[in-house]
């Protein structure tokens, strides 16, 4: 707030005790002067919004008024940011109407930019469809068919693979909001492209997005670790939830819905035993998270804009899910290759459970 604000909003403060200190026979004086000081404020002279406020305030006042109504009104000034057109209604003078009209976008632009910026509200139905077909039940990916849609637009195979990264990227971190995967159905085709939507600025859509990230580039979960912080953390009814502490969908589903309702924060989550943490790749959960906050929207959008209009032009901006790892498509690391699944078994716990029969098996053969 300027300085003549502030010393407008001081000297009419003056103007009102003043009337409030006064005897009846000199109130008329002083609500002279603030009129006078909410004309200059409202950059009018004698509007009819100030003279209507004027006479209220006059008529108030002959009821032997108490100081709090000072306060009331000061605290309405400085709420409003030294605005008074906004305090005291329109004026028919017309450099007040302009101050008016001023505000009121003002306000509109101030209200648009806080609006958060929601991911996946509206999405390509061929894009959604595009990872129905080709990412089973166990997450597992069928990289030749996820990458056909965007070869089919004369995409190079390198481009057509980092295409195809953002949008699983996308599609997982959607599947783990709704806590479920998604299928062939035409339900679940509508409620992924219009109905499943996230708001990075919340820790738990955020953590969603990175957990999505970190994964598609061979990050794992404990799932049981993960369970166990939400029993710590007294989110029991998450922590025991089907699938939680077994599958990675519905578990980082409960982390998510934790984080988002604050009874989890995400510090709890990246420190929670430093023998056996849920996060078992710390640096690239760090990389994702890098990924999410400085790339991942225009990657998004020039993949949702550049699938709608077929303009290969925007999805060949697309920087790539792991842009400072990759070399070329043809590669068997994880950055360049979707011969990696989103799977159940992407977890470290489930991994051991697999395993441990096969090797408990194998040493009653041997013995034998």
């Amino acid at each position: 707030m300027s300085s003549n604000v502030f010393l407008g909003i001081n000297s009419l403060g003056g103007a009102i005790n003043a009337v409030l200190n006064s005897s009846p026979s000199s109130q008329s004086d002083s609500s002279a002067s603030t009129a006078n000081l909410l004309s200059g404020l409202l950059g009018s002279n004698g509007s009819s919004g100030t003279d209507s406020f004027v006479s209220s305030l006059s008529s108030v006042l002959g009821s032997n008024p108490s100081s709090s109504l000072t306060d009331v009104l000061l605290l309405a000034v400085l709420m409003n940011n030294g605005n008074l057109s906004n305090l005291f209604g329109a004026s028919s003078n017309s450099n007040t109407t302009t101050s008016t009209d001023t505000s009121t976008t003002t306000s509109a632009d101030s209200s648009a930019s806080s609006t958060p910026p929601v991911l996946f509200a509206n999405r390509n139905v061929s894009l959604i469809d595009n990872y129905a077909q080709n990412v089973d039940q166990n997450g597992v990916i069928n990289q030749d068919g996820i990458t056909k849609l965007f070869k089919n637009l004369n995409l190079d195979d390198a481009t057509a693979l980092k295409a195809a990264k953002v949008n699983i990227m996308a599609t997982f971190a959607q599947e783990i909001a709704a806590g479920k995967r998604i299928t062939t159905s035409q339900a679940d085709e509508n409620q992924f492209s219009s109905g499943e939507s996230l708001d990075p600025t919340k820790a738990g859509d955020h953590f969603a997005l990175v957990a999505s990230n970190y994964m598609l580039n061979g990050g794992t979960f404990d799932d049981a670790q993960l369970q166990k912080l939400l029993q710590d953390t007294n989110n029991t009814s998450l922590a025991n939830a089907d699938g939680v502490g077994t599958k990675d969908v519905e578990t980082l589903h409960a982390v998510e819905t934790a984080l988002n309702q604050g009874t989890l924060t995400l510090d709890q989550v990246l420190n929670n035993d430093t023998q056996n943490p849920a996060i078992k790749d710390q640096s690239q959960f760090n990389h994702s998270t890098n990924y999410i906050d400085n790339q991942f929207q225009s990657d998004f959008t020039n993949l949702e804009s550049g699938v709608q209009q077929q303009d290969t032009s925007l999805l060949s901006k697309i920087e790539g899910i792991d842009s400072s790892n990759e070399t070329s498509p043809n590669s068997d690391t994880s950055s360049n290759s979707l011969n990696c699944s989103l799977s159940t078994l992407g977890s470290f716990s489930q991994l051991m459970k697999s395993i441990l029969p096969i090797v408990l098996i194998a040493a009653i053969l041997k013995k034998n």
